[in-house]
């Protein structure tokens, strides 16, 4: 292998694993926001690095931005689990209870829960330990 082919590789790894840190938190992607974000100028071929090559379920919306018509945009979906943890959580606030998320629960799940959460428009303010910190309720501004 030659070195410009090790550095293209690197690369794309780097691409890759900055792509699915920007889908995991529950936000969306297009191509010109992958390449003003990070750099990424083949954003289809990432996406179908993560999607073929590694299982990621990441689903494609055709959308119309700034005039422009049938423009990709990337999301990760939402596995039968996340969607069981989600509801644990938001169950725990319509109840007021105080919002410990759901037992066993990693950093980086709970981390995706508010991302779900905040996409959902419930005012996630933090993480604190185990616990979400949420606002006042559903629809709340939030400066988070």
């Amino acid at each position: 292998m030659s070195a410009q082919e090790s550095i293209n590789k690197a690369a794309a790894r780097t691409q890759r694993a900055l792509v699915l840190r920007h889908l995991k938190s529950g936000r969306t992607l297009t191509q010109d926001e992958a390449q003003a974000l990070y750099g990424v100028r083949r954003l289809a071929a990432r996406i179908s690095e993560l999607r073929n090559d590694f299982g990621f379920p990441i689903r494609t919306e055709m959308v119309d931005v700034g005039g422009v018509s049938g423009l990709a945009r990337y999301s990760l979906e939402q596995t039968p689990e996340d969607i069981k943890r989600k509801r644990a959580v938001l169950q725990s606030l319509l109840r007021g209870d105080a919002v410990e998320a759901v037992p066993g629960v990693s950093p980086d799940e709970l981390a995706r829960i508010m991302g779900y959460l905040r996409a959902d428009g419930w005012p996630v303010l933090a993480i604190e330990g185990k616990y979400i910190l949420i606002g006042a309720g559903k629809g709340a501004a939030s400066d988070a």
